[in-house]
């Protein structure tokens, strides 16, 4: 007899370029379809990781703009589903699921991914006041909530008074496979005369270039950094790049789709954000045998770093001590494997296993 299988919806504004549409992708691909049935349901159906999603993948597109247009589609579409689960992920997203709960099939379960650090992200936001109230006051009616890291779980329970026991931390995927196989595409951006330094992603504030740019005004000429990226700060680290004449110690190469290229021939990929809830770049990099070397930022930055094994974690803020540890790994840098071993722990088909014992669990109960 076919055993039926479990319905679960994925809930998202769309699959454009970030941290968590990428894990989605990942994850929609690799759910054992004998025990899953994935449903994607986006607020908009665009981004580039559409070009990532299996064959197979029931697409829902509610074609609207912002998440309070989609209220009466996201009901109607749960309804008419039936899915077993859902999952939402991003911020906002998941307070509007957890808002609509009473509204919604009671047989279904639902289940938050987190994709942030709730304290500090809800003070991005244009009502900090409004989101810290709601985390406080509906976040518990999902049935399970998923955390990147373990900094992120404490900080739903000590900030926000979730229940621990609803929380499992699930680092995100890799794909190891597919991330070796793209990091063989040519790539000729770097110098080989050069120690090649590598930061790469979303050019906003959180992210703290600035920080990077000051350290290489530190650093002898022999030291270069490529900037992999593109957003709203690009004009002002370009401007800053010439302010301290590092024009020839700098290079912009903006966004490109496959980072791993450059991952791969970089000599190490540094990360100086003030805060991350799990830096996906950082692991990424050690699936590409790169070291990684990143400020001590609020987050689970410190979750990944291994001291001496996989990279360096250096205090934050502390530029000379940055500065001594790249001239030391210009001299002696970490061995490929050891960095591949750490890596090893996010491959997919591990991670996956953590997402279908949750589903399963969070079914069961």
């Amino acid at each position: 007899m076919d055993v039926k299988r479990k319905r679960v919806l994925f809930l998202l504004p769309s699959m454009r370029g970030g941290g968590s549409e990428r894990v989605i992708s990942i994850i929609v691909n690799h759910l054992d379809r004998s025990v899953f049935e994935p449903v994607l349901v986006l607020l908009q159906k665009e981004g580039i990781y559409l070009n990532d999603l299996p064959k197979d993948l029931k697409i829902v597109d509610l074609k609207v703009t912002k998440a309070r247009y989609a209220i009466g589609k996201i009901v109607k579409t749960i309804q008419m589903l039936e899915p077993d689960i859902v999952m939402s992920t991003l911020g906002h997203i998941n307070i509007l699921l957890a808002l609509l709960k009473p509204l919604l099939p009671k047989k279904t379960k639902y289940i938050a991914r987190e994709s942030s650090i709730v304290s500090i992200n809800n003070q991005q936001t244009r009502y900090p006041a409004l989101f810290d109230f709601l985390y406080k006051r509906v976040f518990n009616n999902f049935h399970g909530i998923i955390a990147q890291s373990q900094f992120m779980k404490q900080d739903l329970v000590e900030n926000y008074g979730v229940n621990a026991e609803k929380i499992r931390t699930i680092y995100n995927p890799l794909d190891i496979a597919k991330i070796e196989q793209l990091s063989q595409e040519e790539c000729n951006c770097f110098n080989s005369s050069k120690f090649n330094i590598l930061i790469v992603g979303r050019l906003s504030n959180e992210k703290n270039h600035k920080a990077i740019f000051h350290i290489m005004k530190l650093l002898p000429k022999e030291y270069h950094l490529t900037v992999l990226g593109d957003g709203i700060l690009k004009e002002e680290l370009l401007e800053l790049s010439q302010t301290l004449e590092l024009q020839e110690q700098v290079s912009f190469i903006g966004f490109d789709k496959n980072p791993y290229k450059y991952m791969k021939q970089a000599d190490v990929v540094v990360s100086m954000s003030f805060y991350e809830g799990f830096p996906n770049v950082l692991i990424e990099a050690t699936a590409c045998t790169t070291p990684i070397v990143a400020y001590n930022g609020k987050g689970g930055t410190a979750e990944i770093i291994e001291n001496g094994v996989n990279g360096y974690l250096i205090p934050f803020g502390d530029e000379q001590a940055f500065c001594r540890t790249l001239e030391k790994m210009k001299e002696h840098n970490l061995e490929e494997q050891s960095i591949k071993e750490r890596a090893l722990q996010y491959e997919v088909s591990k991670i996956i296993q953590q997402y279908e014992k949750t589903f399963l669990d969070t079914l069961g109960k």
